[in-house]
Protein backbone atom coordinates (compact mmCIF):
# COMPACT_ATOMS: atom_id res chain seq x y z
CA UNK A 1 0.00 0.00 0.00
CA UNK A 2 1.31 3.46 -0.95
CA UNK A 3 -0.01 6.47 0.97
CA UNK A 4 0.19 10.15 0.16
CA UNK A 5 2.06 12.12 2.83
CA UNK A 6 -0.93 14.41 3.25
CA UNK A 7 -3.49 11.62 3.54
CA UNK A 8 -5.53 12.36 6.67
CA UNK A 9 -7.26 8.99 6.87
CA UNK A 10 -6.54 7.14 10.10
CA UNK A 11 -4.86 3.74 9.75
CA UNK A 12 -6.91 0.88 11.28
CA UNK A 13 -4.99 0.31 14.51
CA UNK A 14 -6.79 -0.44 17.75
CA UNK A 15 -3.54 0.09 19.64
CA UNK A 16 0.19 0.32 18.96
CA UNK A 17 3.26 0.26 21.19
CA UNK A 18 6.98 0.31 20.42
CA UNK A 19 8.64 -2.92 21.55
CA UNK A 20 12.11 -2.81 20.03
CA UNK A 21 14.73 -0.87 18.09
CA UNK A 22 17.59 -1.76 15.78
CA UNK A 23 19.89 -0.37 13.13
CA UNK A 24 17.02 -0.44 10.63
CA UNK A 25 14.55 1.52 12.81
CA UNK A 26 11.86 0.41 15.27
CA UNK A 27 9.42 -2.45 15.81
CA UNK A 28 5.94 -1.83 17.23
CA UNK A 29 3.22 -4.12 18.51
CA UNK A 30 0.06 -3.25 16.60
CA UNK A 31 -3.49 -4.60 16.93
CA UNK A 32 -5.54 -4.58 13.73
CA UNK A 33 -9.34 -5.02 14.03
CA UNK A 34 -11.35 -7.74 12.31
CA UNK A 35 -11.96 -7.13 8.62
CA UNK A 36 -8.88 -4.98 8.04
CA UNK A 37 -6.34 -7.78 7.54
CA UNK A 38 -6.29 -10.26 4.66
CA UNK A 39 -3.59 -12.95 4.50
CA UNK A 40 -2.48 -14.35 1.14
CA UNK A 41 0.04 -17.20 1.00
CA UNK A 42 0.80 -19.52 -1.88
CA UNK A 43 -2.11 -18.16 -3.90
CA UNK A 44 -4.63 -18.74 -1.09
CA UNK A 45 -6.53 -16.04 0.81
CA UNK A 46 -7.70 -16.18 4.43
CA UNK A 47 -9.38 -13.78 6.85
CA UNK A 48 -8.25 -14.00 10.50
CA UNK A 49 -11.03 -14.39 13.04
CA UNK A 50 -11.29 -11.40 15.34
CA UNK A 51 -8.59 -8.77 15.72
CA UNK A 52 -4.96 -9.71 15.09
CA UNK A 53 -1.86 -8.52 16.96
CA UNK A 54 1.03 -8.07 14.52
CA UNK A 55 4.52 -6.58 14.47
CA UNK A 56 5.17 -3.45 12.41
CA UNK A 57 8.75 -2.84 11.36
CA UNK A 58 9.34 0.87 10.64
CA UNK A 59 12.48 1.74 8.68
CA UNK A 60 14.41 4.87 9.58
CA UNK A 61 14.90 7.37 6.78
CA UNK A 62 18.61 7.02 5.97
CA UNK A 63 20.84 6.30 2.99
CA UNK A 64 20.12 2.58 2.81
CA UNK A 65 16.60 2.57 4.29
CA UNK A 66 14.74 2.36 0.99
CA UNK A 67 17.13 -0.24 -0.42
CA UNK A 68 16.82 -2.43 2.70
CA UNK A 69 13.04 -2.04 2.76
CA UNK A 70 12.57 -2.79 -0.94
CA UNK A 71 14.91 -5.76 -0.70
CA UNK A 72 12.99 -7.26 2.21
CA UNK A 73 9.61 -6.38 0.67
CA UNK A 74 10.44 -8.04 -2.66
CA UNK A 75 11.86 -11.12 -0.98
CA UNK A 76 8.79 -11.48 1.24
CA UNK A 77 6.57 -11.23 -1.84
CA UNK A 78 8.53 -14.05 -3.47
CA UNK A 79 8.16 -16.20 -0.36
CA UNK A 80 4.44 -15.46 -0.06
CA UNK A 81 3.82 -16.21 -3.72
CA UNK A 82 5.56 -19.58 -3.68
CA UNK A 83 3.27 -22.65 -3.64
CA UNK A 84 5.85 -24.32 -1.39
CA UNK A 85 5.80 -22.84 2.09
CA UNK A 86 8.09 -23.50 5.05
CA UNK A 87 6.97 -22.96 8.65
CA UNK A 88 10.51 -21.92 9.57
CA UNK A 89 10.59 -18.86 7.29
CA UNK A 90 8.85 -15.68 8.42
CA UNK A 91 5.99 -14.43 6.26
CA UNK A 92 4.95 -10.83 5.73
CA UNK A 93 1.38 -9.53 5.87
CA UNK A 94 2.09 -6.48 3.72
CA UNK A 95 3.75 -3.07 3.54
CA UNK A 96 2.98 0.62 3.75
CA UNK A 97 5.02 3.26 1.91
CA UNK A 98 4.67 7.02 1.75
CA UNK A 99 4.75 8.45 -1.76
CA UNK A 100 7.55 10.90 -0.93
CA UNK A 101 9.75 8.14 0.48
CA UNK A 102 9.53 9.62 3.98
CA UNK A 103 8.64 6.30 5.60
CA UNK A 104 8.39 2.56 5.01
CA UNK A 105 6.74 -0.12 7.15
CA UNK A 106 6.57 -3.91 6.96
CA UNK A 107 3.90 -5.96 8.77
CA UNK A 108 4.49 -9.52 10.01
CA UNK A 109 3.33 -11.95 12.71
CA UNK A 110 4.38 -10.95 16.22
CA UNK A 111 6.80 -13.38 17.85
CA UNK A 112 6.99 -14.30 21.52
CA UNK A 113 10.77 -13.82 21.60
CA UNK A 114 13.81 -13.77 19.41
CA UNK A 115 16.43 -16.43 20.17
CA UNK A 116 18.84 -13.89 21.67
CA UNK A 117 16.21 -12.73 24.19
CA UNK A 118 15.12 -16.29 24.85
CA UNK A 119 18.61 -17.44 25.83
CA UNK A 120 19.33 -14.27 27.80
CA UNK A 121 16.15 -14.25 29.89
CA UNK A 122 15.44 -17.97 30.21
CA UNK A 123 17.66 -20.48 31.86
CA UNK A 124 17.63 -23.85 30.12
CA UNK A 125 14.82 -25.72 31.89
CA UNK A 126 17.26 -28.41 32.98
CA UNK A 127 20.89 -28.33 31.91
CA UNK A 128 21.06 -32.14 32.17
CA UNK A 129 17.63 -32.92 30.71
CA UNK A 130 17.52 -35.14 27.63
CA UNK A 131 14.03 -33.78 26.91
CA UNK A 132 15.42 -30.26 26.74
CA UNK A 133 18.25 -31.34 24.45
CA UNK A 134 15.86 -33.16 22.11
CA UNK A 135 13.34 -30.33 22.00
CA UNK A 136 15.92 -27.67 21.18
CA UNK A 137 17.73 -29.86 18.63
CA UNK A 138 14.35 -30.25 16.92
CA UNK A 139 13.97 -26.46 16.84
CA UNK A 140 17.50 -26.04 15.48
CA UNK A 141 16.77 -28.63 12.79
CA UNK A 142 13.73 -26.56 11.85
CA UNK A 143 15.95 -23.51 11.53
CA UNK A 144 18.28 -25.43 9.21
CA UNK A 145 15.22 -26.55 7.25
CA UNK A 146 14.27 -22.91 6.75
CA UNK A 147 17.75 -22.04 5.48
CA UNK A 148 17.67 -25.02 3.10
CA UNK A 149 14.26 -23.88 1.85
CA UNK A 150 15.66 -20.46 0.99
CA UNK A 151 18.77 -21.92 -0.65
CA UNK A 152 17.04 -24.58 -2.70
CA UNK A 153 14.64 -22.41 -4.62
CA UNK A 154 11.33 -20.73 -3.89
CA UNK A 155 8.99 -21.72 -6.67
CA UNK A 156 6.72 -19.48 -8.72
CA UNK A 157 4.65 -20.27 -11.82
CA UNK A 158 7.40 -19.18 -14.23
CA UNK A 159 10.69 -19.17 -12.33
CA UNK A 160 12.57 -20.10 -9.20
CA UNK A 161 14.23 -17.80 -6.69
CA UNK A 162 17.29 -18.54 -4.57
CA UNK A 163 17.69 -16.58 -1.35
CA UNK A 164 20.86 -16.22 0.71
CA UNK A 165 20.19 -14.57 4.05
CA UNK A 166 23.69 -13.19 4.80
CA UNK A 167 22.85 -12.07 8.35
CA UNK A 168 21.80 -15.12 10.35
CA UNK A 169 22.12 -14.57 14.10
CA UNK A 170 20.01 -15.24 17.22
CA UNK A 171 18.39 -11.80 16.98
CA UNK A 172 17.02 -12.75 13.55
CA UNK A 173 15.53 -16.05 14.73
CA UNK A 174 11.99 -15.46 15.97
CA UNK A 175 10.28 -17.89 18.34
CA UNK A 176 6.58 -18.71 18.21
CA UNK A 177 4.53 -21.19 20.21
CA UNK A 178 1.91 -23.37 18.53
CA UNK A 179 0.02 -26.28 20.10
CA UNK A 180 2.45 -26.34 23.00
CA UNK A 181 5.53 -26.55 20.78
CA UNK A 182 8.15 -23.97 19.80
CA UNK A 183 8.66 -23.00 16.17
CA UNK A 184 11.75 -21.03 15.15
CA UNK A 185 11.46 -18.78 12.11
CA UNK A 186 14.10 -16.97 10.06
CA UNK A 187 13.41 -13.24 9.80
CA UNK A 188 14.99 -9.94 8.71
CA UNK A 189 15.78 -10.23 5.02
CA UNK A 190 16.98 -6.65 4.58
CA UNK A 191 20.54 -7.77 3.76
CA UNK A 192 19.62 -10.93 1.87
CA UNK A 193 20.54 -11.55 -1.74
CA UNK A 194 18.25 -12.99 -4.42
CA UNK A 195 19.00 -14.94 -7.58
CA UNK A 196 16.26 -15.68 -10.12
CA UNK A 197 16.30 -18.85 -12.22
CA UNK A 198 14.99 -18.43 -15.76
CA UNK A 199 14.09 -20.80 -18.62
CA UNK A 200 13.56 -23.81 -16.41
CA UNK A 201 17.07 -23.78 -14.94
CA UNK A 202 17.49 -26.13 -12.00
CA UNK A 203 18.86 -25.08 -8.64
CA UNK A 204 21.58 -27.75 -8.70
CA UNK A 205 22.68 -26.76 -12.19
CA UNK A 206 23.05 -23.09 -11.35
CA UNK A 207 26.28 -21.45 -10.30
CA UNK A 208 26.29 -20.23 -6.74
CA UNK A 209 25.17 -16.68 -6.10
CA UNK A 210 28.11 -14.70 -4.74
CA UNK A 211 28.11 -11.40 -2.91
CA UNK A 212 31.05 -9.09 -2.45
CA UNK A 213 31.73 -8.53 1.26
CA UNK A 214 31.84 -4.79 0.60
CA UNK A 215 28.19 -4.99 -0.41
CA UNK A 216 27.17 -6.61 2.84
CA UNK A 217 26.46 -3.96 5.46
CA UNK A 218 26.44 -6.58 8.20
CA UNK A 219 30.07 -7.56 7.65
CA UNK A 220 31.01 -6.79 11.25
CA UNK A 221 28.57 -9.30 12.79
CA UNK A 222 30.13 -11.94 15.04
CA UNK A 223 28.01 -14.71 13.49
CA UNK A 224 29.15 -14.01 9.94
CA UNK A 225 31.57 -16.25 8.07
CA UNK A 226 35.29 -15.39 7.66
CA UNK A 227 34.78 -14.41 4.02
CA UNK A 228 32.60 -11.48 5.16
CA UNK A 229 35.70 -9.59 6.24
CA UNK A 230 38.09 -10.64 3.50
CA UNK A 231 38.45 -10.36 -0.24
CA UNK A 232 36.57 -13.63 -0.74
CA UNK A 233 32.98 -13.62 -1.87
CA UNK A 234 30.07 -14.73 0.27
CA UNK A 235 27.89 -17.64 -0.88
CA UNK A 236 25.12 -19.81 0.50
CA UNK A 237 27.83 -21.63 2.50
CA UNK A 238 28.29 -18.37 4.41
CA UNK A 239 24.81 -18.94 5.83
CA UNK A 240 25.85 -22.47 6.86
CA UNK A 241 28.75 -21.05 8.91
CA UNK A 242 26.36 -18.66 10.67
CA UNK A 243 23.92 -21.50 11.30
CA UNK A 244 26.73 -23.51 12.89
CA UNK A 245 27.56 -20.58 15.17
CA UNK A 246 23.96 -20.45 16.37
CA UNK A 247 23.91 -24.20 17.09
CA UNK A 248 27.22 -23.96 18.99
CA UNK A 249 25.89 -21.17 21.21
CA UNK A 250 22.63 -23.07 21.71
CA UNK A 251 24.54 -26.10 23.02
CA UNK A 252 26.47 -23.88 25.44
CA UNK A 253 23.20 -22.39 26.67
CA UNK A 254 21.62 -25.82 27.13
CA UNK A 255 24.52 -26.99 29.31
CA UNK A 256 25.77 -23.78 30.95
CA UNK A 257 22.84 -21.34 30.79
CA UNK A 258 22.88 -17.67 29.81
CA UNK A 259 25.94 -16.98 31.97
CA UNK A 260 27.80 -19.64 30.01
CA UNK A 261 26.82 -17.96 26.73
CA UNK A 262 28.32 -14.69 27.97
CA UNK A 263 31.53 -16.40 29.07
CA UNK A 264 31.74 -18.20 25.73
CA UNK A 265 31.56 -14.87 23.89
CA UNK A 266 34.18 -13.32 26.17
CA UNK A 267 36.57 -16.22 25.64
CA UNK A 268 36.25 -15.95 21.86
CA UNK A 269 37.12 -12.27 22.18
CA UNK A 270 40.46 -13.12 23.79
CA UNK A 271 41.59 -14.65 20.48
CA UNK A 272 41.00 -11.43 18.52
CA UNK A 273 42.90 -8.15 18.60
CA UNK A 274 39.73 -6.06 18.76
CA UNK A 275 38.07 -8.40 21.31
CA UNK A 276 35.48 -9.40 18.72
CA UNK A 277 33.52 -12.50 19.74
CA UNK A 278 33.53 -13.78 16.15
CA UNK A 279 33.93 -17.49 15.52
CA UNK A 280 37.14 -17.03 13.55
CA UNK A 281 40.43 -15.41 14.56
CA UNK A 282 43.64 -14.26 12.81
CA UNK A 283 46.69 -16.44 12.23
CA UNK A 284 50.28 -15.26 12.62
CA UNK A 285 50.63 -15.39 8.84
CA UNK A 286 47.86 -12.88 8.19
CA UNK A 287 45.12 -15.38 7.40
CA UNK A 288 42.20 -16.58 9.51
CA UNK A 289 41.28 -19.80 11.30
CA UNK A 290 38.32 -21.04 13.27
CA UNK A 291 38.45 -19.56 16.77
CA UNK A 292 40.37 -21.99 19.05
CA UNK A 293 37.90 -21.33 21.86
CA UNK A 294 35.22 -23.21 19.91
CA UNK A 295 36.94 -26.57 20.38
CA UNK A 296 37.91 -25.73 23.96
CA UNK A 297 34.32 -25.04 24.94
CA UNK A 298 32.93 -27.98 22.99
CA UNK A 299 35.42 -30.26 24.75
CA UNK A 300 34.26 -29.01 28.16
CA UNK A 301 30.57 -29.45 27.29
CA UNK A 302 31.19 -33.07 26.32
CA UNK A 303 33.52 -33.98 29.20
CA UNK A 304 31.24 -32.41 31.84
CA UNK A 305 28.23 -34.46 30.71
CA UNK A 306 27.70 -37.70 32.64
CA UNK A 307 24.64 -38.97 30.79
CA UNK A 308 25.92 -41.31 28.07
CA UNK A 309 23.22 -40.47 25.51
CA UNK A 310 23.48 -36.71 25.99
CA UNK A 311 27.26 -36.96 25.74
CA UNK A 312 26.91 -38.89 22.46
CA UNK A 313 24.47 -36.32 21.08
CA UNK A 314 26.78 -33.43 21.98
CA UNK A 315 29.85 -35.22 20.65
CA UNK A 316 28.12 -35.92 17.33
CA UNK A 317 26.73 -32.41 16.78
CA UNK A 318 29.69 -30.42 18.09
CA UNK A 319 32.18 -32.65 16.29
CA UNK A 320 30.26 -32.17 13.05
CA UNK A 321 30.41 -28.39 13.50
CA UNK A 322 34.17 -28.49 14.07
CA UNK A 323 34.99 -30.91 11.24
CA UNK A 324 32.51 -29.78 8.59
CA UNK A 325 30.90 -26.42 9.33
CA UNK A 326 33.67 -24.25 10.80
CA UNK A 327 35.92 -24.57 7.76
CA UNK A 328 37.64 -21.50 6.35
CA UNK A 329 37.27 -22.89 2.83
CA UNK A 330 33.58 -22.20 2.24
CA UNK A 331 33.24 -24.69 -0.61
CA UNK A 332 34.02 -27.56 1.79
CA UNK A 333 31.21 -26.71 4.19
CA UNK A 334 28.06 -28.84 4.06
CA UNK A 335 24.71 -27.75 2.69
CA UNK A 336 22.10 -26.53 5.17
CA UNK A 337 20.08 -29.67 4.42
CA UNK A 338 22.99 -31.85 5.58
CA UNK A 339 23.26 -29.98 8.88
CA UNK A 340 19.50 -30.34 9.25
CA UNK A 341 19.80 -34.13 9.00
CA UNK A 342 22.47 -34.26 11.71
CA UNK A 343 20.33 -32.16 14.03
CA UNK A 344 17.31 -34.35 13.34
CA UNK A 345 19.33 -37.46 14.20
CA UNK A 346 20.41 -35.83 17.48
CA UNK A 347 16.80 -34.94 18.28
CA UNK A 348 15.62 -38.49 17.53
CA UNK A 349 18.30 -39.98 19.80
CA UNK A 350 17.20 -37.66 22.57
CA UNK A 351 13.50 -38.37 22.09
CA UNK A 352 14.09 -42.13 22.16
CA UNK A 353 16.07 -41.84 25.37
CA UNK A 354 13.37 -39.63 26.91
CA UNK A 355 10.70 -42.20 26.00
CA UNK A 356 12.82 -44.97 27.53
CA UNK A 357 13.21 -42.96 30.73
CA UNK A 358 9.49 -42.28 30.86
CA UNK A 359 8.71 -45.97 30.33
CA UNK A 360 11.26 -46.95 32.98
CA UNK A 361 9.86 -44.41 35.45
CA UNK A 362 6.31 -45.63 34.83
CA UNK A 363 7.38 -49.23 35.34
CA UNK A 364 9.08 -48.20 38.58
CA UNK A 365 5.89 -46.51 39.76
CA UNK A 366 3.79 -49.54 38.77
CA UNK A 367 6.24 -51.83 40.60
CA UNK A 368 6.03 -49.74 43.77
CA UNK A 369 2.23 -49.66 43.61
CA UNK A 370 2.07 -53.44 43.17
CA UNK A 371 4.54 -53.96 46.00
CA UNK A 372 2.62 -51.59 48.29
CA UNK A 373 -0.65 -53.32 47.41
CA UNK A 374 0.80 -56.75 48.17
CA UNK A 375 2.01 -55.53 51.57
CA UNK A 376 -1.27 -54.03 52.73
CA UNK A 377 -3.55 -56.83 51.42
CA UNK A 378 -2.90 -59.20 54.38
CA UNK A 379 -3.84 -56.43 56.83
CA UNK A 380 -7.24 -55.67 55.29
Amino acid sequence: MVLDDYDTQRLPYIQEREIGTGGFGTVSKVEIPYGHLVIRTGGETSFPKGSRVVARKDYRVKNHAREDFENERDLCKAILGSPNQCDNVMLSYGTIEYSSGSGFSLFMPKADYDLFEYMRHHESDNSRSIESIARHMTCAAGLARGVAHLHNGIESPSRGTLVYHMDLKPQNVLIFHKDGEMIWKISDFGLSRIKTLHDGSSVNGTRDLTVSPTQNLAGQGIYLAPESGSGSRMTRKSDVWSLGCIVSVLCVWLQKGSNGVRKYATSRGTENINNSASFYSPTIFGGVKSNPQIKQWHKVLISDERDVVIREVLKDILGYLEDKTFLINASRRPEASELKKRLEIAAIKGLRRAEQQETHNQRSVDHLINKFTSIIKPHR
